[in-house]
């Protein structure tokens, strides 16, 4: 009986931490939220789908290690909006993790800042490089959502040559 008390307590906080944290996300944010919690009770569910004790460590220390730099770079991202590098790192964390759409989104949101602010583009900074790798990651995701960046902002393509030719 107590243990069901508990739980009952543990799913009414998540709930509400799941209220608070829900109020700051993109609805595909949420939806992804959602997705990885269903996932999650399945895999709890179904015990055998994790034979090994050891790759299950290994996976769950990997989820938590890519948690906490989700996180981290949130509150940067937070602080500061504008950086590109910010957005680009959070993105190959999401790809890393598996989430393609999220990860397409903070790729195109570094390109966006890159576009807003190209005089970071520009010697000393040199960040050609970094939108290049950006653009690739997109393009490695989603070819057609590269294809339609590159149709709606005709800079984008003149920042890539321009990145091509000075790497």
């Amino acid at each position: 009986m107590a243990q069901q008390i508990i739980l009952a307590h543990l799913q009414s906080m998540q709930q509400q931490l799941d209220f608070l944290v829900h109020k700051h996300l993109s609805p595909l944010d949420i939806r992804h939220h959602h997705i990885a919690q269903a996932m999650e009770r399945l895999d709890i569910q179904n015990p055998d789908a994790h034979p090994d004790s050891e790759d299950l460590d290994d996976e769950h220390t990997a989820r938590y290690e890519n948690s906490y730099q989700i996180q981290m770079l949130t509150e940067a991202i937070l602080e500061t909006p504008t950086d590109p590098t910010l957005w680009m790192q959070r993105g190959h964390v999401w790809k890393r993790m598996g989430n393609t759409g999220i990860a397409i989104s903070d790729f195109i949101r570094a390109c966006q800042q890159w576009l807003n602010h190209p005089e970071r583009l520009e010697p000393p900074l040199m960040e050609t490089s970094e939108l290049h790798d950006t653009f690739k990651n997109i393009e490695s995701l989603s070819p057609q959502m590269a294809n339609q960046l590159l149709q709606r902002f005709p800079k984008l393509t003149t920042l890539l040559q321009n990145a091509h030719q000075n790497p």
